[in-house]
Formats: C-alpha cells, structure tokens, sequence
C-alpha cells in the first residue's frame, strides 16, 4: 500500500509504504528515510546533483547513494545563463523528492518505480531555478536490511517502467473493475483534440466550424473527376499549438453495388489554418478506407484502423505506413504470454511518448467471447523496447501485470 498526495510539484506529499502482515501495517522504509527528516524545508528525496557538462545544454545528473550519473539533455527557448558554466559546475538539484510511486512487475522481480524532478538555478531567470526534466528510479526490496534500495536510474526516455505508467496506475487501482470489463479501443487514446471542431461535406465543399467562426473550403478542382463520390469526414482534429493546423480526414464511402471497390482515390486529408484560411493543402491517398472501425489522432499521426489492420498517416511528412511489423510482433508476445491460439484482436495505438509508440491488442480465445488479457508493446527506433503483459485471471494488479524487456 503506498500513502501519499500528489508529491513532486504538489509540495504536500510524503510517501509511505506500508505491508500488510499478520492484521498489522508494517512501514517499508524508502532510501532516504534514516537520514532525511521531513519539514517545510526540507522534502526527502536522494539528493541528486546537476552538473554542466562540456556540451552546451547536455547535464550531468548524480546520484549520490549509488555513485553513478545518468545524462540529460535541455535546451531552453531562453538563455539560461550569463555565460555557459564551466564543465563540472553544480547548476542543479532535485526538486522536492519522490513522486509516482508504483508497483511494477519487470521479467518477474517486483520493483519499486518513482520520479524526481529536476531544476537548474539559471542567472538569467527572474524565477531563481528552472525544472528541466525528471529521472526515473527502480528501487527493489533488501530483505537483509528490510528497506527499499535503488536498483537503477535513469532519465525518464530509457526507463522501461515509466512508459507505461499510466496503464499500470489505471489497473493497480482499479484491478477489480479493469480486469472484468477491460479497457478497449479508443479509451487509452489521449486526443481529444476534435471537441471544440465541427464541420461538414456537401457538394464539394467543407464547412468547417471552430469557435464559432466558419470557414468554407473549395474542394472541387481536387474532385473535380470525381463528382458522384460519398465523400464523409472521418475526423477533425488540431495540432498541439491549438488551432495553428487543422487536419479534416475524409474518406470515400461510395461502395459499388456489385461489390467491386471503390473508386480511387479514397481518403484526402486537408491541412488547414485559420490565421490562413485561403492556403489550405490537400493531399489524397489511394485504396480503401471505407470500412474502419475506428480512427484517432495521436501526436502528428492520423491511426486507421480496419479490417486491413492499422495504418497511420503522419500529418507533417504526409506519408502513409502500415504497422504490420508492429502487429506481429505484439501477436508473438501474446502467444508466448498467452496460449498460442489465442486470438490477438482490436490492434491500436495507445499512446505516443517523447520518440516511443505504446501498441495494445485485446487476447481472448475467440472474438466473440470476453477477453483473458491484453497486451502492451513499447516501440522505439524501429524495434521493441518492452512488453507489457494484462493477465485478467489474476486475483490482484501485482500478479496479473508484468513488464518484461525486449530480447
């Protein structure tokens, strides 16, 4: 059992960790606890030191407890500092201790992972510190000296455990819920980008609606040879600077009588903004988009999927991929978590974060029958990073949920 508020930038929160044994809570002591008193002051954490290196921008984190030093990279719209530190110069420290604990299960061994900010003191800041980051830390359990000891850390970006954070929360504190009506299709998606946007098709021309202004878009010369096409919009979405771009997804809905596909091509996507509502772009895509289950926006990627699988569409290079190679390495992992017959099913991205893709797919014996588990694929550089394994015949969170590295 972990107590505590928000921790981090909340200010007010000290974590305990309590074990349940024998009808009585037993404290399990963090790595700071022996030496570092709690006060307004003074909020634990393990004492992290950041240091300027010889490159601009890039620091050197240290932790003391374990003598060892991750790297992390920030680089401030602003000049931070009147001139650049000398190579070796403490510019930093932690911001306020531990935040996040979690419970997580890696390839077996139950570990602790946490979080720490971390801020520079720039002399170019009216502020007096600036936060450029967090690490991560997996802290594993000493029976000999009955305390929790860090086992590694890292910047966040190469901790396996922190990436899917959100998912192990979800389910460590909902495990009765989650694990009998599970979590599909689009509610792991974080855009939601599309609410304050409403638009329209009609004889070749979209209308668009956003905050409470309209706007009229000409799609006839793009059309123009294709007059009798059923064209619906598919989604309306923003990018992240709010309404600097907006992407309008249509597809071609006009399937022939005698069962023969659809007339090419069958999806635009427009790129517009309305600081510039007369240079919009429009770019078409060729095969069929007509039957999807389910399509959403993640980061600068546009996901379809469909009875074709998963394809996506990435709205600044325009390019459109098929994420075969992500399905079959996340069917693998399932047959090898689950039994190999089992079908892996509803294939999706969940989640983008920094330079990794987390996937997902539903595991059950069948399509029409309730689903034995999911399963999770971390996806960096073009290759697995790790998997994440939801086993819903488990009686708690800890023994259903495993994180496991890639070969």
């Amino acid at each position: 059992m972990i107590l505590g508020g928000t921790g981090g930038y909340g200010f007010n929160a000290y974590y305990a960790i309590l074990k349940y044994k024998n009808k009585t809570f037993e404290e399990m002591p963090l790595p700071t606890d022996e030496y570092l008193e709690w006060t307004d002051d003074n909020h634990p954490g393990v004492g992290l030191e950041v240091y300027a290196t010889e490159q601009k921008n890039k620091y050197e984190i240290y932790c003391p407890l374990i003598k060892e030093s991750c790297f992390l990279e920030y680089e401030s719209a602003d000049d931070l500092f009147q001139s650049y530190p000398k190579a070796g110069t403490k510019v930093g420290n932690e911001f306020y201790g531990f935040y996040g604990l979690t419970p997580v299960n890696i390839d077996g061994k139950i570990y602790l992972s946490a979080l720490e900010e971390l801020c520079i003191e720039p002399t170019n800041s009216a502020h007096g510190y600036d936060t450029i980051g967090s690490v991560s830390f997996l802290l594993s359990w000493n029976h000999s000296s009955n305390q929790w000891e860090i086992e590694s850390f890292d910047v966040i970006s190469n901790q396996v455990a922190w990436y899917f954070d959100d998912i192990l929360f979800s389910y460590e504190n909902n495990w009765e819920t989650m694990s009998q009506k599970p979590v599909y299709d689009d509610d792991w998606h974080l855009s939601d980008a599309n609410k304050n946007l409403k638009g329209s098709y009609e004889n070749q021309t979209l209308t668009l609606s956003i905050e409470n202004e309209v706007y009229s878009i000409d799609l006839s010369n793009e059309l123009e040879a294709s007059k009798t096409y059923e064209w619906e919009i598919m989604g309306i979405y923003h990018s992240y600077n709010k309404y600097d771009d907006i992407y309008i997804f249509l597809n071609d809905f006009d399937v022939n009588a005698d069962g023969s596909s659809t007339r090419e091509p069958g999806l635009l996507m427009v790129t517009f903004s309305p600081n510039n509502p007369d240079n919009y772009q429009i770019t078409s895509y060729q095969g069929s988009f007509e039957w999807y289950d389910n399509c959403y926006m993640i980061g600068d990627n546009f996901y379809i999927q469909d009875e074709n699988g998963l394809r996506t569409i990435n709205v600044i290079t325009k390019d459109l991929y098929e994420c075969k190679e992500e399905y079959a390495l996340l069917k693998d992992y399932a047959a090898n978590s689950f039994h190999e017959s089992n079908l892996c099913y509803l294939f999706n991205a969940s989640q983008e974060i920094y330079d990794v893709t987390i996937y997902s797919a539903m595991v059950s014996e069948a399509e029409d029958i309730p689903p034995v588990g999911m399963v999770f694929m971390a996806y960096k550089d073009g290759k697995p990073f790790a998997f994440l394994r939801v086993d819903f015949s488990a009686d708690n969170a800890l023994n259903g949920i495993r994180v496991e590295m890639a070969n």
